[in-house]
């Protein structure tokens, strides 16, 4: 019998587990896939020692709950720092420019001075950055950029959640990092350390009560008990699983909407590549939502390009033609791909004040919810979300 069952191993499952096995407490974590990491999935070239991000690519010394949880476990000597001289490039029919080419700067000097007094609160990312940008850029560049930011349509996003800024900094720490062979080698190397139990490809299918304890049932039939639970899922499943325990709060969670993406990895021998080395690629058409450069970690032999795609609305094929069209290589200079699917919430107005709405459905406290739809979309917002719910368990 466990303290915590903790389902979904994302870094919201995982720095939850963390903490409370810190705190002495018996934790077993269940993940539906073969590997914990949820949004965050490094892919290794098959023979090679290359790996590239398909999902989460980029840390930051703000992110101070990331980083105090591999301090704890002395882990920070395996963060490595990105290569920051290589920026986003725009990709136009004309080849790539710089992100400033596509501005309007008459407009953009005659609106900016409104961002002294324009206020975000209550307002989207189209009416606010409209407001301080002027139509025809946000229009044309920045609905793009911030597309590419939250790997979604941006529009009816919470202008106070985008671009969200910081006030502590781990200055000792690089400002931009990755870690040693990869973000999902930093996730591994947390549950490793910690040493609580993970148990893979368990898609957990019920959660019940039986009298004080929670029983939480997989597809394969195993059953785990605990006197609480905490769901670090996506906001469809945690409403799935809570219909019956907590009707309420279940209606809350399903009222969140999801978006559906797809990436697609490109992995080509340095020399096949004729493009300048970059951070990534924010295209001005909607053949895809942005790439990911795999650039700021240089390595001698190969490049990796990751497209990121609304899921569904091309093939395969088509999405492997516009990575190839856009990087000017051909099909057969190809030496890797990969494709992966993600679920993030699309939040809108509603939701803001989760933490606030989720205290006022929820009836049992001994239920724990994490995730990506409390603070935002970042790795940090979501290890800051468990770390206040772990400090509400203790």
């Amino acid at each position: 019998m466990y303290d915590c069952i903790v389902i979904g191993g994302g870094i919201s499952g995982i720095s939850f587990a963390h903490c409370l096995h810190q705190a002495g407490k018996q934790v077993a974590l269940l993940e539906k896939d073969d590997r914990i990491g949820g949004q965050i999935q490094t892919r290794t070239l098959d023979g090679t020692d290359f790996w590239y991000e398909t999902g989460a690519h980029t840390c930051y010394n703000s992110y101070v709950s990331l980083l105090s949880i591999l301090e704890s476990l002395g882990e920070s000597g395996n963060i490595r720092q990105l290569n920051r001289k290589y920026p986003y490039k725009l990709y136009t029919p004309d080849g790539f420019k710089k992100i400033t080419s596509g501005l309007y700067l008459p407009e953009m000097l005659l609106h900016v001075p409104r961002a002294l007094f324009a206020n975000k609160k209550g307002k989207t990312v189209r009416e606010y950055f409209r407001y301080i940008l002027g139509s025809r850029n946000y229009d044309r560049l920045f609905s793009k950029a911030f597309r590419a930011v939250i790997s979604q349509p941006a529009d009816d996003y919470p202008a106070e959640m985008l671009l969200k800024k910081r006030n502590s900094h781990h200055e000792e720490h690089p400002r931009t990092f990755s870690f040693a062979g990869g973000l999902s080698a930093m996730v591994n190397a947390i549950a490793a350390k910690d040493g609580f139990q993970v148990s893979a490809s368990a898609t957990v299918t019920g959660v019940s009560r039986i009298g004080a304890l929670y029983e939480v049932t997989a597809a394969s039939g195993e059953k785990w008990q605990a006197a609480s639970v905490a769901l670090a899922t996506d906001p469809p499943s945690a409403a799935a699983l809570l219909h019956e325990l907590e009707p309420d709060l279940a209606a809350l969670l399903a009222d969140i909407p999801v978006f559906h993406s797809e990436s697609m990895s490109i992995v080509a021998p340095a020399k096949t590549l004729t493009i300048e080395r970059m951070a990534g690629i924010i295209p001005l058409s909607d053949e895809f939502f942005s790439a990911v450069s795999r650039d700021l970690t240089e390595h001698p032999d190969l490049r990796c390009f990751t497209f990121h795609f609304a899921q569904s609305e091309k093939t395969d094929s088509e999405k492997r033609e516009i990575a190839c069209r856009t990087l000017n290589i051909q099909p057969s200079d190809v030496t890797g791909q990969h494709l992966t699917t993600h679920i993030l919430p699309s939040l809108r107005i509603r939701h803001l004040n989760m933490t606030a709405q989720v205290a006022d459905k929820k009836k049992n406290d001994s239920i724990y919810l994490l995730g990506n739809y409390f603070k935002g979309l970042s790795l940090e917002d979501c290890v800051q979300r468990s770390m206040e719910e772990a400090k509400r368990f203790r």
